[in-house]
């Protein structure tokens, strides 16, 4: 597999908007050979703050 052909279809795995089993809401992008989302910075902020809040209950 050529670099271009990775990236496309990591370009593509962003592109995918079915996030409603996800634990991130928002991903950079998707390993191609695992599947697994890489969240974005942002993304796991919010979930520390979640669980933080969550914890406080």
């Amino acid at each position: 597999m050529t670099g271009k052909d990775e990236k496309d279809k990591i370009v593509e795995a962003t592109q995918q908007t079915d996030t409603h089993t996800d634990v991130y809401h928002e991903t950079e992008y998707v390993i191609p050979d695992s599947g697994v989302a890489i969240p974005t910075e942002a993304a796991v902020e919010d979930a520390k703050d979640w669980v933080d809040e969550e914890n406080r209950k």
